[in-house]
């Protein structure tokens, strides 16, 4: 009887194995595979603007942030005077920002906050180049100068824009800056005391 059980076990095993697998290889078919986009396909700056604001807005939507900024910066140069320049600097620096790259985001946003002062994004732009100085600090016992710059914009924000919608977050994250800079002052106050200096 045992012998009986192992000789069906060995034929129903693997016709089982067969089965799942055949399942498996199916439910694969029905996903969409990954394609790498080409790179003249990225950017494409002999579009219409309308093609090019919707090609960049389709990019990063679908979080394809390195190509949208790519996509942006090329409708900002094809179009410096156009209806979608301002927007498309601004998301330059959403897609520096949302690509962790705080350094380039917070230059773009400053840049932006120079470049167009009567700007409706400007205290937008001065909130994302300040927030992105604060993230880019390195922590305590580092170079200040990213918090320094962070708390004079969101200073210029709170002073220039008081009713923003922007105002109470750059109010939130200015006392942070300010309570880093402290620890960091802290910090190196004991570090010299420590030294005997």
């Amino acid at each position: 009887m045992v012998a009986r059980m192992k000789h069906i076990a060995r034929l129903i095993v693997p016709s089982l194995l067969l089965v799942l697998f055949a399942a498996c290889s199916a439910e694969d078919a029905d996903k969409e595979t990954v394609k790498e986009i080409p790179v003249e396909a990225i950017v494409a700056t002999d579009l219409p603007e309308a093609d090019l604001v919707s090609t960049a807005k389709k990019q990063y939507e679908q979080g394809l942030y390195s190509v949208a900024v790519r996509s942006f910066e090329a409708l900002a140069n094809a179009f410096p005077l156009g209806p979608y320049a301002e927007f498309a600097r601004i998301k330059m620096g959403d897609c520096q920002y949302k690509l962790t790259n705080y350094e380039e985001a917070a230059t773009t946003f400053e840049n932006f906050a120079k470049n167009y002062p009567s700007a409706t994004s400007r205290p937008y732009a001065l909130l994302m180049a300040a927030r992105s100085l604060q993230i880019d600090y390195n922590g305590i016992g580092t170079d200040t100068e990213p918090l320094e710059r962070s708390k004079a914009l969101y200073t210029t924000l709170i002073t220039e824009y008081p009713d923003s919608i922007f105002a109470n977050t750059a109010k939130v994250f200015r006392r942070e800056a300010v309570a880093t800079m402290a620890e960091t002052e802290r910090y190196i106050a004991e570090y010299y005391k420590k030294q005997g200096n």
